[in-house]
């Protein structure tokens, strides 16, 4: 899978599963995250 299309798929429907992603400016590492409870986090990292 094509890193762009995963991340589409991945971010698909995020107002329901509360998925985002996050860049790390230090190691440029991209994690990919989605909440163990329901709905949009409180706070952005």
């Amino acid at each position: 899978m094509k890193p762009q299309e995963l991340m589409k798929r991945f971010l698909t429907g995020t107002d329901q599963t509360g998925r985002f992603i996050v860049s790390s400016k230090i190691t440029g590492i991209t994690y990919f995250v989605e909440p163990i409870d329901n709905g949009k986090p409180d706070k952005l990292w």
